[in-house]
């Protein structure tokens, strides 16, 4: 099949974290590896074509002096995002055109997230399939921001890629069922690919910025979304009774809705341990591993999530994960066998769970880790991309039979 993948962002060598971004890039180069030829579009602050291995990635370069203007215009900036929005998914159709007239495309990939297919709906041409990679309002609600007007034009065209697309699909049963009850549809459930991680560790970076063991890791946004509001707030009291505990935090720090940041909120919660704190803005995964394999812990206490990417690395390297219940993080932990779950938004509850796993002892930690590493080996016998590529046919072939 050919398949023409739109979306706001994707891993680049300036860019390393964002969810989607990293779930394409696996996803993408695996459809490549089994014969499909594969093209993703991407929003992006420059024009570039180059190759991801056999992947062909066009950068669509979205600046606009006309939107820059109107963003300072005090009446009609509420309405920059959602144009801003709208552009960039016709200018990235523009460019699927262009391309599909020159070798046909089969079927079109495209996120819920931005909305960058939006211009692709009902096209009469080629079937286009939405992966619900998060919805804004509950992610919204998470961080902790009550909607505004622009908000809920942006909500519109978001509601509208997923309600129009010919097919849609989510990696958790958690955000199927939540939109399911929203009434938007009902996607079916492929999973992300789960894969061992082979890249080579750059250790030297590592061992420039070595923490003192043992200690703790969270990586990815920082944001109340993530839960690392709830992690601040019980670290103090977990470090009073952990003399020897360290904590490492690695990404974008995206910070609270009033704009205050988290590096400088966590350090002043900790005020007193501040030499066992350590922050990195997003690192490679060459950069990164080396920290997670040395970690005693992952602590992910997400609000909600979508399967997440930093789950999942955690646990195919075989260290535990603190995560929580109705975040979807559940469907990738079985509590107290490959890590421990707390009730979500409930620091209490995430503080007897991180104990729970730093009183482990030598034989616990040994017997966590082969459960671990045995459960990852049953998810990965679920062919994962097998299953999206049938959902791709079974697609195609329904559309090709609504045509005639």
């Amino acid at each position: 099949m050919r398949i023409a993948f739109t979306t706001p962002e994707y891993v680049t060598e300036s860019r390393f974290d964002g969810g989607l971004a990293n779930y394409l890039q696996k996803t993408c180069q695996e459809l490549s590896r089994r014969g499909n030829d594969i093209q993703i579009f991407v929003a992006s602050t420059r024009d570039k074509t180059w190759m991801d291995g056999t992947v062909k990635i066009i950068e669509l370069d979205q600046s606009n002096n006309l939107l820059t203007f109107m963003s300072k215009v005090v009446f009609i900036r509420v309405f920059v995002p959602f144009l801003q929005q709208l552009i960039t998914s016709r200018n990235i159709a523009k460019e699927v055109w262009s391309e599909h007239y020159s070798k046909k495309f089969d079927l079109i990939h495209t996120a819920s997230y931005k909305a960058t297919g939006f211009s692709l709906l009902k096209n009469n041409n080629i079937p286009v399939v939405c992966r619900v990679s998060s919805y804004t309002p509950s992610c919204r609600m998470a961080f902790g921001r009550k909607a505004t007007f622009t908000d809920y034009l942006c909500d519109w065209l978001e509601r509208k890629q997923l309600i129009e697309s010919d097919a849609c699909f989510s990696p958790s049963h958690l955000l199927a069922n939540l939109l399911h009850k929203a009434q938007i549809c009902f996607p079916k459930v492929v999973r992300t690919k789960i894969e061992s991680i082979d890249i080579p560790s750059n250790i030297e970076f590592y061992n420039t910025h070595a923490p003192k063991k043992p200690y703790l890791i969270f990586w990815g946004t920082l944001s109340r979304v993530k839960g690392v509001d709830l992690i601040a707030d019980v670290l103090p009291s977990i470090f009073l009774e952990n003399p020897d505990l360290s904590m490492v935090f690695i990404g974008r720090d995206d910070g609270f809705p009033n704009g205050t940041k988290f590096v400088p909120y966590i350090k002043k919660q900790c005020k007193g341990s501040l030499e066992r704190l350590q922050f990195h803005k997003p690192l490679s995964k060459d950069r990164l591993i080396p920290f997670i394999k040395n970690a005693i812990a992952a602590i992910i206490p997400s609000r909600i999530d979508n399967y997440p990417n930093v789950c999942i690395e955690a646990q195919v390297i075989g260290i535990p994960v603190v995560g929580t219940y109705n975040s979807s993080i559940e469907e990738i932990v079985i509590n107290n066998r490959t890590g421990f779950l707390a009730e979500n938004s409930n620091p209490a509850s995430l503080k007897k769970a991180i104990l729970k796993c730093i009183n482990m002892t030598e034989d616990e930690r040994i017997k966590m880790r082969a459960n671990i590493l045995e459960h990852i080996q049953d998810l990965v016998k679920d062919d994962s991309i097998g299953h999206l590529i049938a959902l791709y046919k079974q697609t195609i072939n329904e559309y090709q039979n609504d045509k005639k």
